[in-house]
């Protein structure tokens, strides 16, 4: 998760580490084991988390949308999503660009969805709206990176 300010820096990033189900996990959740795993359990715990005071929720992958009932903030749903779980090494870092205009879905209470459409306008007028994610799925690669590098002992003292 990556927060950004109106300018499109980063206030705050968190990321989990790869969560594998179990076999009986699998079984159990069937269809819905993607969207629990997603959303009531890593979408909870990094909502839980933050300490910043956001306006909107910005998602690309329809099974985040259920993120809403999680939060009291709308969520808007934009453009395709990637392949779903973690990109791999060989997935172009850069992000593909979707304007405003193809924000598919804004949940939430009447006067918040303004104030998350306003805010979205202004964000959308200095970057496209999911370049942010561009820059999650480059961190998730680095910290990945770092991780095996500091596994295998040849981290030179990075931290994952």
């Amino acid at each position: 998760m990556l927060v950004v300010n109106g300018l499109g820096r980063p206030v705050e990033f968190h990321c989990s580490t790869p969560v594998r189900p179990s076999r009986t996990q699998e079984v159990l959740y069937g269809q819905t084991l993607q969207q629990y795993l997603n959303c009531d359990l890593i979408g909870r715990a990094m909502l839980d988390h933050c300490r910043g005071t956001s306006i909107v929720l910005v998602v690309r992958q329809p099974e985040l949308v259920a993120l809403h009932g999680l939060s009291d903030k709308p969520l808007a749903l934009i453009g395709s999503a990637p392949t779903a779980g973690v990109p791999d090494e060989a997935a172009p870092a850069e992000p593909a660009t979707q304007p405003v205009s193809q924000i598919l879905q804004l949940k939430g209470k009447p006067d918040d969805t303004e104030r998350a459409e306003a805010a979205l306008q202004r964000l959308a007028a200095v970057l496209p709206l999911d370049e942010p994610f561009g820059r999650i799925d480059e961190a998730i690669r680095e910290a990945h990176a770092a991780g095996r590098r500091s596994q295998t002992g040849t981290g030179l003292g990075e931290a994952a």
